[in-house]
C-alpha cells in the first residue's frame, strides 16, 4: 500500500503554532498547544484529504 505524505511548515507565533500545508490547497491551522500539534493536524488533514488518519504520514518543518 502506498502511503501519502504531507509536509507541513510550523511557525511559532504569539497566538500559537501556525501550520501551513501547500499539499492541501495551502491549508492554514492555528494550534494553541504543541502537545496537540500532531493529533489536531492528523484529524484535519484526514478531513481535508478524505483519507483515514492511519493512511498518511505527516512531516513537520519547524521555522
Amino acid at each position: 500500500m502506498i502511503r501519502t505524505k504531507f509536509l507541513a511548515t510550523v511557525t511559532n507565533t504569539e497566538e500559537g503554532l501556525e501550520v501551513t500545508c501547500p499539499d492541501l490547497d495551502n491549508l492554514y491551522i492555528l494550534v494553541k498547544d504543541k502537545s496537540e500539534l500532531e493529533s489536531q493536524c492528523r484529524r484535519i488533514f484526514a478531513e481535508m484529504s478524505e483519507l483515514s488518519p492511519d493512511c498518511f504520514d505527516l512531516q513537520f518543518i519547524f521555522n
